[in-house]
């Protein structure tokens, strides 16, 4: 039963990697879109 258990806390562990580096990714591609009309004016 070991193995089950930390299967579980290694998707949960890849669920974390995956929030660390996906907020700060889709905050910039927000960002960037929020400017765009600005560029083509």
């Amino acid at each position: 039963m070991p193995a089950q258990n930390q299967s579980s806390g290694n998707g949960l562990r890849l669920f974390l990697y995956w929030l660390v580096v996906g907020l700060p990714l889709v905050w910039g591609i927000w960002n960037t879109v929020l400017k765009l009309p600005a560029l083509f004016k």
